[in-house]
């Protein structure tokens, strides 16, 4: 648990990650201050956003970006139309919570 240690004014003296019970600091000294309170700092809410934007980026790195153009264009319509929508699907991944990571279209990369 994360909190801080205040002095008299309620200013902050230091911030605590998870040394011992938070009660035992109050009364006590610490860097030349009385401890007068106590204050848990709110819990850190990861974003998972920047995550899945990197899990995208290496799909990327090798896939779409090594794509050769005379590669891409003896695609039939129908492949072409499946990257589409697989990167579509994939630059949608990093702010959609509930998507699941997009798959590989079989037999083109």
């Amino acid at each position: 648990m994360a909190f801080t240690l205040n002095n008299a004014d309620g200013d902050m003296i230091s911030f605590q990650n998870g040394y011992g019970d938070e009660s035992e600091w109050v009364g006590t000294t610490f860097e030349g201050q009385e401890v007068a309170s106590i204050t848990r700092a709110p819990e850190i809410v990861v974003d998972q956003s920047w995550e899945r934007r990197r899990s995208r980026e290496q799909e990327f790195s090798v896939t779409l970006n090594t794509l050769n153009p005379i590669w891409y264009n003896s695609l039939s319509e129908e492949q072409k139309t499946l990257i589409s929508n697989w990167r579509q699907a994939w630059l949608d991944y990093p702010t959609d919570e509930n998507a699941t990571e997009p798959q590989r279209p079989d037999g083109i990369f």
